[in-house]
């Protein structure tokens, strides 16, 4: 069986400081992975370089067959619509209510236009997350938990194949 997703030899640096040194990764379909590691030594790093957030300075990420690292811009943005990625910090928002947080990559990275598909699937998620009647507020209205769980939600409303979280425990 292939991994869902493989890394080879990455290499990630900011200036002198260097984050990856070759990075070499299978992470299998259907399991669940983690990273682990004290505080500044790269997760971020590795979850954003593997789906294009922060481009890696070398090396190959894969996703199924596809080499992410080998995409144009566009297809690559084509190909991220099956990751979802969980902040450490929610990352949500400030000028969006809650529902416009979590519709927000429907709309943006899905392109779905029906209000009705789009209010069923924010209404479940917030359901699943067990804040219903949460959705007209605003982050700065929510707890710090409430704020990572509606971050989950939102990276959770696509249906995505692959999710990352960044920090999963922060803030609940």
């Amino acid at each position: 069986m292939n991994p869902i997703i493989r890394i080879r030899d990455l290499y990630k640096s900011f200036g002198s400081e260097h984050i990856l040194k070759g990075v070499d990764l299978d992470i299998p379909e259907g399991k669940i992975c983690a990273v682990v590691g004290q505080s500044g030594t790269g997760k971020s790093v590795l979850f954003k370089s593997i789906i294009g957030m922060i481009p890696a300075d070398s090396g190959r990420v894969w996703f199924r067959e596809k080499e992410l690292t080998a995409l144009s811009r566009s297809d690559l943005i084509e190909a991220l619509r099956h990751f979802g990625y969980s902040f450490q910090n929610a990352a949500l928002f400030d000028s969006m209510t809650v529902d416009e947080n979590i519709a927000f990559p429907l709309r943006e990275v899905l392109g779905l236009r029906n209000k009705a598909e789009i209010h069923k699937r924010v209404t479940e998620m917030l359901e699943w997350i067990e804040l219903p009647g949460i959705g007209s507020k605003r982050p700065s209205e929510l707890s710090g938990g409430m704020r990572k769980r509606v971050g989950v939600a939102r990276s959770l409303v696509m249906k995505p194949e692959v999710l990352f979280f960044d920090e999963p425990t922060t803030g609940l």
